[in-house]
């Protein structure tokens, strides 16, 4: 399998901006094994690369189903103890798929569900001195699950927010808004910073968390329902029910109408969802038809699948962060639920675009300098003809262990000849020299897992080995010197470096039921092994099971799991200690703000670029 592993890695960062083709969307029909076909759908969410799903029905068969493989299968979930047949009205998700929210509405029973682990298990939480019987309408999260806010109706209509992923409430209301309202949706950005609001026949916008809010087209009475904002919060849609549907690009200053050319302009417009930016939107009515627009709504394009009667009561939508990966679900007939792929979103490989590796030695010569008998360089200096990127893995008394390490060098790199080098290194070791000096944000559990403990008082474990990864420069000829390090200084641009895993690594020892998932794996970076940082460059190729980031090299790396919130007694990756909750370390003015880095929202997609690169 690792004769072949450069190749689709290339293929994957070289057509991360593809040239856009015509096409339509394809869509679907998936259900859950077993179940029924006809359900109420009602409501649906995708992580940020369309991996993991979450759906919601309602009435009888009322259940939440989620997928973690694109809709291939779906598994049932529900909290422990409850009833399963419940009005489940709405549900959110993180960008990586692992913190969920779901609301049962109408009826009685109504009450707000979280789960922290991907929907394995569910904790009911709710407003401290609030009746838990509540008709809860929508709900929204932040990229990272902390940020949550949701909204009920009818008596006791309210919205509340949440900085703590559920733990504990705050009612927030716009000032001079009556009490008891008929708030019929939320959405938020990114980092639940700009929320915005339908409270009975008005909209309203926050940009500090709901601690203050601003009704936006003030003075329009009008049946607003489903509403959507982009990952920044400038882009917002909001449909109207039985009437038209307006869009924002600057964050409802102000907005402009928008409807389907040839659709009569006043329909039961209803749910609407859109990619990190706004730009791909899809929109659908509870009387008819479903549409895309490629433009933030300048124009639409009606879309089906093919074979279903087109008038349909469609209950819910939904969209990944890139608009490639859809869903479309019905209510009442029929009741289905349709994945669909915009093939125009899709990248498509262009093979002459990749570079050829230079071959590289497998020589364990220890000598200073390479001659024509023993290897040839690895790194040529730019005058000697290094016009294109190389791809290296690394040479000259280097021991990896089992972990592939890659590295992508952009030309004029060096101004002399240069190799590849890396030594897998204990973490023990590792941790043994960090804590010899201060600012050191290492833990070990077991006495062989490095963890770093972030500054929110959580910590990401060490997936894989910890390799020290280096450039280095050849000895002169005839010398007896060994081959010299090259600081980054020295190192004139960034390069791609990446590190593989394996499935086995995602298991904690003990808990082979709940292994880390690989959209939630960062690249972490130590110079020296005292202060580690999380590099907000990283990226996970689940295809070909790499981590990679931009860098200049130099230094210790490895691949590290999403952050744990431990406490007092925790068990970590199946070790049990009863070491006290880490005080987060102070970091070193020089070093970054260590971050739990988690792909961004899901409806945030990175737009920076280098080389075949893009962020």
């Amino acid at each position: 399998m690792y004769r072949i592993f450069f190749f689709p890695l290339l293929i994957f960062l070289v057509f991360l901006n593809p040239v856009r083709v015509s096409a339509a969307v394809t869509w679907t029909e998936t259900f859950p094994t077993g179940t029924a076909e006809n359900r109420r759908w009602t409501s649906s969410a995708f992580s940020s690369d369309g991996s993991y799903i979450i759906v919601a029905s309602k009435g009888t068969g009322g259940r939440v189903y989620i997928s973690s493989n694109s809709g291939t299968s779906w598994t049932e979930t529900f909290p422990t103890g409850v009833v399963e047949d419940k009005n489940w009205t709405s549900v959110a998700s993180s960008s990586d798929g692992s913190h969920l929210i779901a609301t049962v509405g109408t009826g009685a029973l109504g009450r707000v569900y979280i789960s922290s682990n991907g929907g394995t298990s569910w904790t009911e939480t709710f407003p401290t001195g609030v009746a838990e019987d509540k008709n809860w309408t929508s709900v929204a999260s932040s990229s990272d699950g902390s940020h949550l806010i949701v909204s009920s109706i009818a008596t006791n209509g309210r919205v509340y927010i949440s900085s703590n992923g559920g733990t504990s409430w705050t009612e927030t209301t716009p000032t001079g808004v009556g009490v008891d309202g008929y708030w019929y949706g939320v959405d938020s950005d990114s980092t639940g910073t700009y929320l915005i609001a339908t409270g009975t026949t008005r909209l309203y916008i926050s940009s500090n968390g709901g601690t203050s809010w601003t009704e936006t087209m003030p003075g329009v009475d009008r049946n607003w329902m489903g509403i959507n904002s982009s990952s920044d919060g400038s882009h917002l849609i909001a449909p109207i029910y039985w009437g038209r549907a307006y869009v924002s690009s600057n964050g409802g200053t102000s907005w402009t109408e928008t409807f389907p050319t040839g659709v009569a302009q006043d329909k039961s417009w209803r749910w609407v969802d859109s990619d990190s930016t706004g730009n791909q939107l899809i929109l659908a009515t509870d009387d008819a038809r479903v549409y895309i627009s490629a433009n933030g709504g300048t124009s639409w394009t009606e879309t089906f699948p093919t074979g279903v009667v087109e008038n349909q009561y469609w209950a819910s939508v939904a969209s990944d962060s890139t608009g490639a990966h859809l869903l479309a679900a019905n209510d009442y007939g029929s009741g289905r639920v349709y994945l669909g792929v915009d093939s125009t979103l899709i990248p498509t490989p262009t093979p002459t675009l990749i570079p050829t590796p230079t071959p590289t030695s497998t020589s364990t010569d220890t000598g200073s300098s390479p001659n024509s008998g023993e290897e040839i360089y690895q790194i040529f200096e730019s005058s000697n003809g290094n016009v294109s990127g190389e791809v290296l893995s690394p040479v000259k008394d280097s021991q990896t262990g089992n972990q592939k390490i890659t590295a992508i060098i952009e030309p004029q790199t060096f101004s002399f000849n240069a190799f590849l080098f890396s030594q897998e290194k204990a973490s023990a070791d590792v941790f043994s020299s960090s804590t010899t000096q201060s600012f050191s944000n290492a833990i070990l559990a077991g006495g062989s897992v490095l963890g770093i403990t972030t500054a929110q008082g959580g910590i990401a474990w060490q997936i894989g080995g910890i390799q020290n990864i280096w450039y280095k420069a050849y000895a002169p000829r005839g010398s007896d010197k060994s081959p010299a390090l090259i600081i980054p200084s020295l190192q004139n641009k960034p390069s791609i470096v990446s590190l593989s895993y394996m499935d086995t690594d995602l298991i904690p020892p003990g808990d082979r039921d709940h292994p880390f998932k690989p959209s939630s794996l960062s690249l972490a970076y130590s110079e020296n092994g005292v202060t580690w940082i999380i590099l907000p460059t990283s990226a996970v190729d689940p295809v070909n099971k790499t981590v990679s980031a931009i860098h200049k090299i130099g230094g210790y790396y490895m691949i590290v799991a999403g952050t744990i919130i431990p406490k007092a007694q925790f068990s970590v990756r199946g070790v049990f200690t009863t070491q006290a909750e880490p005080t987060p370390a102070i970091q070193p003015t020089s070093t970054p703000t260590l971050l739990n880095h988690i792909p961004t929202s899901p409806h945030l997609i990175k737009k920076h670029c280098f080389l075949w690169w893009c962020w």
